[in-house]
């Protein structure tokens, strides 16, 4: 996968602008995370805004199954070095630590 290092930073900071702003708008409505909660342990070791830039990169990448993209491209591949605390791709979509997981459809 050829990876324009400017594009990527942009996409990034695009999206982390996005992040903040989505994650103070609802913020009133979500229910309080509770410290005993069953996920509590398993936290991703991404951002929000790591793992939407990971899920639009997927998306206009062409590959037709996330997991082969993360496995191959995130972990092992070009997108390694921008994304150094990338874990397993079980945890990539766990509840971030704000309590509240935001899903992107492209259509």
């Amino acid at each position: 996968m050829l990876i324009n290092e400017l594009k990527l930073v942009q996409l990034f900071c695009e999206t982390d602008d996005f992040t903040h702003v989505y994650e103070q708008k609802p913020a009133a409505q979500l229910l309080p995370a509770t410290l005993n909660s069953k996920h509590s342990s398993n936290k991703p070791h991404l951002s929000l805004s790591e793992m939407m830039t990971l899920e639009i990169l997927y998306h206009l990448s062409g590959h037709q199954c996330f997991e082969y993209f993360y496995r191959h491209e995130v972990l092992q591949g070009a997108l390694k070095s921008y994304f150094p605390h990338a874990g397993s791709p079980d945890l990539l979509f766990a509840l971030p630590a704000s309590g509240h997981a935001c899903r992107i459809v492209l259509r």
